[in-house]
C-alpha cells in the first residue's frame, strides 16, 4: 500500500512539474486603482495629451504578448446637479497604446460605453459598462504597452455646466 502511495505522489509531482514548465503564464500585471481626471463633458480628454500614459509589461509566454484591459470600480463620486439626469446618458472609453516611438499610429486596444444611472447610494453616475472594440494585437514583441485613456463623458440638452468632477469612475489597467 505504501509503495502504490509512493508512485501515486511521484507521478503527481512529475505533472506538476511538467505542467508548470509547458503552461502558459496568465497573471496580469496590473497599475494601481486611479479616479477619472476632471473633464469638460462633450469635449475629448486624452491620458497621451496631458502626459498621463502609463507603461506595463506583459507576463504572457506568448511570442506575441497577450492582452491589455481596464477594470472599473465605483466611485463616490456623482454627477454635479447642471446635469441632467437620464438613462441616455453614455460615456466614451477609449483606451489607447501609445506607439509614437515607433513613429506609427497610436492604436485603440479598447472601446468602453459607459451608462449613466443612480447607484444604490443615490448618486448619478457610471454604474455599467461594456466593451464595444476589442483589438488585442497592440503589444510589441518585448510586451510592454504604453497606454493611456480617451474620455468624453456625452452632453444631453438642458445640461447647464459641462464640469465632469474627478474621480466619477475609478479604474485601473491591466495586461498579461
Amino acid at each position: 500500500m505504501r509503495k502504490i502511495k509512493k508512485i501515486i505522489m511521484s507521478l503527481v509531482l512529475i505533472g506538476v512539474m511538467v505542467i508548470g514548465m509547458c503552461g502558459t503564464v496568465s497573471a496580469k500585471t496590473t497599475t494601481g486603482v486611479w479616479n477619472s481626471p476632471k473633464t469638460t463633458a462633450g469635449s475629448w480628454w486624452s491620458g497621451y495629451d496631458n502626459d498621463d500614459i502609463t507603461s506595463l509589461t506583459g507576463t504572457s509566454s506568448s511570442i506575441y504578448g497577450g492582452d491589455v484591459g481596464v477594470y472599473f470600480y465605483a466611485s463616490s463620486v456623482g454627477m454635479p446637479n447642471g446635469f441632467i439626469r437620464s438613462s441616455n446618458r453614455t460615456g466614451e472609453i477609449e483606451l489607447k497604446e501609445d506607439d509614437s516611438s515607433w513613429f506609427d499610429e497610436n492604436e485603440t486596444a479598447r472601446k468602453i460605453t459607459g451608462y449613466f444611472a443612480y447607484d444604490n447610494s443615490g448618486r448619478y453616475r457610471m454604474t455599467s459598462y461594456k466593451i464595444t472594440y476589442t483589438n488585442s494585437s497592440c503589444i510589441e514583441p518585448n510586451k510592454t504597452v504604453e497606454l493611456y485613456l480617451r474620455i468624453k463623458i456625452n452632453t444631453i440638452s438642458g445640461d447647464t455646466t459641462k464640469n465632469v468632477p474627478e474621480g466619477l469612475f475609478g479604474y485601473q489597467l491591466w495586461v498579461n
